[in-house]
């Protein structure tokens, strides 16, 4: 599927509190998914609520909306989501990993060789129901540019060293998202099953897994996604394979991610396999 075949609408603001929010404040959309893009968000979110900083010029802060008559298969759409997001990405370059369920991460700054790996973004994916139609959200925040050390309490990264290319990123983030999404509403996570398990960030990795409700955290490792898009956690205790849905759980990782080889910026380009290759 080529990502080009695909209208949608593009709309600019220079702030807004939260563009998640506001395109459910919206009493009506238009025919084509309509990609937000604001230069400053005041009141941005990510996953369990928790605040996401931006700043003007050196953040991507957007999201995607679109309605839909009964869709399925939206539990894993934040693994499309991240999948879009990658290969955008790579059309500069520019190579990244995902962190179950929605985490980009991208390789941490030279020297330093550890962690190999550092947060560089997030995705918040919402639907409401309204009448017949469900109403889908996919918000995303990116790291441009590294953001300073004082305003994180978290390893983080930029995406490019030198001045970012907002607009462009902006326009193949969204046109690649549009793609994404679209695949999944006709033909299901399958077809993305194996790009996203390509870019596993956490796969061999140590984990703790703390549920968001309540419960006891436990520890395990992961082995990789099931065919729904759910993490599998190898437990320490019991040695059984446990699979996780993404709002039950919260994932930390126990040691530095070091999952395979800090790339070269050559390495970034999707293969050409990929379901959402140019």
């Amino acid at each position: 599927m080529s990502p080009t075949a695909l209208p949608f609408e593009t709309e600019y603001c220079a702030e807004i509190d939260s563009t998640n929010a506001e395109l459910f404040r919206r009493p009506t959309l238009p025919a084509d998914p309509l990609w937000l893009v604001a230069g400053r968000q005041t009141r941005g979110r990510g996953q369990h609520g928790r605040p996401w900083l931006s700043r003007p010029g050196a953040s991507l802060t957007a999201s995607l909306a679109l309605e839909r008559t009964r869709p399925a298969g939206l539990g894993s759409l934040p693994l499309v989501a991240g999948v879009a997001i990658a290969d955008a990405l790579a059309g500069f370059g520019v190579p990244v990993r995902l962190k179950w369920p929605n985490d980009i991460y991208a390789p941490a700054a030279l020297p330093d060789p550890q962690p190999a790996w550092a947060k560089a973004g997030g995705i918040l994916c919402e639907a409401r129901a309204r009448g017949d139609l469900t109403r889908i959200v996919v918000g995303v925040g990116l790291n441009l540019a590294a953001p300073p050390a004082e305003e994180i309490d978290q390893a983080a990264t930029g995406l490019f060293t030198g001045p970012p290319p907002l607009e462009a990123v902006a326009e193949a983030v969204g046109r690649s998202l549009v793609a994404a999404i679209a695949l999944l509403l006709e033909q299901g996570f399958a077809p993305l099953h194996a790009r996203w398990s390509a870019l596993d960030l956490l796969a061999g990795e140590q984990v703790t897994v703390h549920p968001v409700v309540d419960g006891p955290a436990w520890t395990g490792t992961a082995r990789g996604i099931d065919a729904a898009g759910a993490l599998r956690v190898e437990r320490d205790d019991t040695g059984t394979v446990e699979p996780l849905l993404s709002g039950r759980v919260s994932i930390r990782m126990r040691t530095p991610p070091t999952t395979g080889v800090r790339p070269d910026a050559d390495q970034g380009h999707p293969p050409a396999d990929s379901p959402l290759r140019r």
